[in-house]
C-alpha cells in the first residue's frame, strides 16, 4: 500500500472508524470529520483498514462523490470541486498542526513568593495551567488557575539578609552562602535542626539560597542528598536531590530514597504522612514533646508491702540525684537526714 492510497483512521483508544485525511497526495491519520476544528486536538489516531463507520466521515464521503460526478459534467462545477478539496486541504494542515494559545502571564518556579486570596504563599510547581502552592499559615498544597485575578507575586517582602548567619548547635551553618541539609535562610530554623538530628548518616544536600533543583546550573548539577524546608509550625519537606534536581517517588533507581528518609523519620517519632507514587518529597510533623516529669524534692514515704510489712520508699529528684552523683556536701547531708527520718520510724 503506498502513501498516496486512502486508509481509514481510529483512535487509539478504538471507536468509531474515520476517513484520514489527505494533504497534498499523503495519507495521514487525522479523520477527515475532525478538520477545521481543534476540538479533538489532544486525540491520538492510528491507520485502519476497517470500515468507516463515523457518521459525519460517510456524509462526507458522499458529497464528495456526488461533487466529482457533477464536475465531470460541467467545466463551472469542476472549479468549484477543485476549490472544495483546496479549502480541505488546508483545513486539514491546521488540524495536523494545531497552535497553543501563548501565555502571557508570569511563570512561577519552585519557593517563588505568591499572594493567594488564603494569604501568602510559597510556590510548589507550576505546569499544565495551573500553580501548586504551599500557604504559610497551615502548609499542604494548594493549586490555583495561572490566569486567576487572586494569583499575584509578592513584591514587598523583606528581602532575606546576607549576614554570615550565627554557628547553631546540631546544623551545619553554610559557608560563603551555603549550608548542608537545607538553604541558609532556614539552616537555624528549630524544625529544620530536629529533621537533621533524626536524618543523621544520611547524604546531605549542600544548599544555596538560589539553587534552582528543576533547572540546575554548574556546580548546582553535582549536588546530591536530602534537602528540608520547613512548613507551618512543627511540619516539614524532605525532598531527595540527584544532580541538584528534585526526584520523585517514581525515578528510575533514585526514587527509593524517598522510602528511605519515611522510614528514618517514623523510626525516629516522626508522624510522616501517606507517600504517594507521584510524591516528591516527605511530608512529616515533629514529634511532639515527652512531658517532663516534675521534680520531687527529696523525701521519704512508707507503703506496705505484699506480706504486710511496712516499708520506706526515699524518693529523690533529678536534680537532687545529679547533686548526689557530683558529691555536693548539701545534698549528700539533706540525704542522711531523710534516712535517720525512716529509720526513727522502724526504731
Amino acid at each position: 500500500m503506498t502513501n498516496t492510497e486512502t486508509r481509514n483512521a481510529v483512535s487509539i483508544l478504538g471507536g468509531r472508524v474515520h476517513q484520514s485525511i489527505d494533504i497534498h497526495g499523503t495519507a495521514s491519520a487525522w479523520p477527515w470529520c475532525r478538520t477545521g476544528t481543534q476540538d479533538s486536538a489532544g486525540t491520538r489516531y492510528q491507520f485502519t483498514d476497517k470500515p468507516v463507520t463515523c457518521r459525519n466521515c460517510l456524509m462526507y464521503i458522499a458529497r464528495r462523490a456526488e461533487a466529482a460526478r457533477l464536475a465531470a459534467a460541467s467545466p463551472l462545477a469542476a472549479a468549484a470541486y477543485q476549490l472544495g478539496r483546496t479549502v480541505e486541504d488546508t483545513n486539514a494542515e491546521r488540524a495536523k498542526a494545531p497552535t497553543q494559545p501563548t501565555r502571557t502571564g508570569p511563570t512561577y518556579t519552585e519557593g517563588d513568593r505568591i499572594s493567594v486570596p488564603r494569604g501568602p504563599a510559597s510556590v510548589i510547581s507550576h505546569v499544565r495551567g495551573e500553580v501548586a502552592y504551599s500557604l504559610d499559615s497551615q502548609g499542604g498544597e494548594w493549586f490555583i488557575p495561572e490566569d486567576s485575578p487572586d494569583l499575584r507575586p509578592l513584591e514587598n517582602e523583606s528581602p532575606a539578609t546576607t549576614d554570615p548567619r550565627p554557628v547553631i548547635e546540631g546544623v551545619i551553618v553554610e559557608h560563603s552562602g551555603t549550608a548542608q541539609g537545607s538553604r541558609p535562610a532556614d539552616a537555624t530554623h528549630p524544625d529544620v535542626i530536629a529533621a537533621r538530628a533524626a536524618l543523621d548518616g544520611n547524604a546531605v544536600a549542600t544548599m544555596t539560597d538560589h539553587h534552582d533543583t528543576t533547572e540546575p546550573t554548574g556546580a548546582e548539577q553535582q549536588v546530591r542528598g536530602y534537602l528540608i524546608e520547613p512548613r507551618n509550625p512543627g511540619t516539614v519537606r524532605v525532598y531527595w536531590l540527584e544532580g541538584g534536581t528534585v526526584v520523585t517517588r517514581e525515578t528510575y533507581l533514585h526514587g527509593a530514597a524517598l522510602d528511605g528518609l519515611a522510614d528514618r523519620l517514623t523510626r525516629r517519632g516522626w508522624h510522616v504522612w501517606p507517600l504517594t507514587a507521584a510524591s516528591k518529597c516527605v511530608i512529616a510533623d515533629r514529634p511532639a514533646p515527652a512531658p517532663t516529669k516534675p521534680d520531687i524534692p527529696m523525701s521519704v514515704g512508707y507503703v506496705n508491702r505484699r506480706d504486710g510489712e511496712e516499708c520506706a520508699q526515699i524518693e529523690i529528684s533529678g536534680a537532687d540525684l545529679a547533686a548526689l552523683t557530683a558529691g555536693d556536701r548539701e545534698a549528700v547531708e539533706r540525704l542522711r537526714v531523710v534516712i535517720a527520718e525512716a529509720a526513727a520510724r522502724f526504731n
